[in-house]
């Protein structure tokens, strides 16, 4: 199956930038050779920027060609004093909308098992999939006590095709050290998801 990655330029609604295809062989679900992988060569540009990687499975043959397309957006920056980002949204629709944004600190948690040997009954297994939906709620994920994240501008309006910059400034608490995750989504006025980008704060003792 060929494996397809680009780039975005950092942001919401960019375009993709080519990178390389590559194929890779997937099995038969339960197998030896499942999961399958695949490797790419590729560093971040030399110009100035921020990147978004995707990759898009691109299968003969599929239930749902709709969800082959995974993607990262990141950027780090370092929490010396505020943190500040930029960003770039666009309006890839065909009409004018206004967007707001929301903030979690969303992280994927650890993978669990891909193959399960018990037999739950039908309302153990309804149980377990409302569960595991409801982790990975982004209000199950919300800042953490003392920090502040200031978006401007917060509410923009934009034309159909029309680009703005989004600068976001992330505070944490005073002597927090590490690393926190910050996950910044765009919904339209009748909130529709536009797409989101994830920051990266460190602190300056961060390894």
């Amino acid at each position: 199956m060929p494996v397809h990655l680009s780039y975005l330029s950092f942001g919401i609604g960019t375009v993709s930038n080519p990178i390389a295809t590559r194929p890779v062989s997937v099995g038969v679900i339960g197998s030896a050779s499942q999961p399958g992988f695949v490797s790419f060569d590729w560093h971040t540009p030399q110009q100035a920027g921020h990147y978004c990687l995707q990759a898009l499975l691109d299968p003969a043959d599929d239930a749902n060609f709709a969800n082959n397309l995974g993607q990262e957006n990141t950027d780090v920056g370092l929490a010396q004093s505020p943190a500040t980002f930029q960003f770039e949204l666009r309006n890839a629709t065909r009409r004018p909308h206004r967007y707001r944004f929301t903030v979690d600190a969303y992280t994927i948690p650890p993978l669990g098992p891909c193959r399960d040997d018990r037999q739950p009954t039908e309302e153990t297994a309804k149980a377990e999939q409302k569960r595991r939906l409801a982790a990975h709620l982004p209000s199950a994920h919300p800042l953490p006590p003392g920090w502040k994240v200031e978006i401007s501008p917060d509410l923009p309006s934009l034309a159909p095709g029309e680009q703005v910059t989004i600068t976001a400034v992330a505070t944490p608490p005073d002597g927090w050290t590490g690393r926190q995750a910050l996950n910044l989504n765009a919904f339209d006025e009748g909130d529709r998801a536009s797409g989101g980008v994830t920051l990266t704060v460190l602190s300056s003792l961060e390894p």
